[in-house]
């Protein structure tokens, strides 16, 4: 009965490894950001101490100034906010058809492993697979059960 406890160990060092990689991962993007935030301060620094820099503010703040005549323009014409609900609302259903589109393609690529899809007898497309790593959420546990040691 030691093979399957052999199994799971080696299952679990392929996980920790992936973990750690990740790991390294997200410290060198956390490092990326906070080297680009600095340098992004530097060069705003930089345009401050120019003349062109404070005409640029002026002309900012006066088209903040047009900006909001125009809005309440808009408000007070007939059919504005009805156009702008509708706009929302297909906003919405092009999110939710991508979503589900990234879904089934997930489902596609994991029941055939094709990589590519013909969506026509001349159109045949790459499917891109990503991963994104979720925000941290307080009290968030291990999902798939493996344990740490330290």
């Amino acid at each position: 009965m030691s093979k399957p406890k052999t199994k799971e160990i080696e299952v679990n060092a392929k996980v920790l490894g992936w973990v750690e990689k990740v790991r390294t991962f997200m410290q060198d993007i956390e490092s990326f950001k906070n080297r680009i935030a600095t340098i992004k301060e530097q060069l705003v620094e930089m345009a401050e101490n120019t003349n062109e820099f404070t005409e640029v503010q002026r002309c900012e703040e006066a088209l903040a100034v047009a900006r909001e005549n125009l809005k309440r323009r808009l408000a007070n014409m007939d059919g504005y906010n009805d156009l702008n609900e509708e706009l929302a609302d297909e906003k919405e259903s092009l999110k939710t058809a991508n979503q589900n589109l990234s879904d089934f393609l997930l489902g596609y690529f994991h029941e055939t492993g094709e990589r590519q899809i013909e969506i026509s007898p001349k159109d045949a497309r790459e499917v891109l697979l990503t991963g994104k790593l979720g925000k941290a959420k307080k009290f968030q546990t291990n999902l798939f059960g493996v344990k740490r040691n330290g």
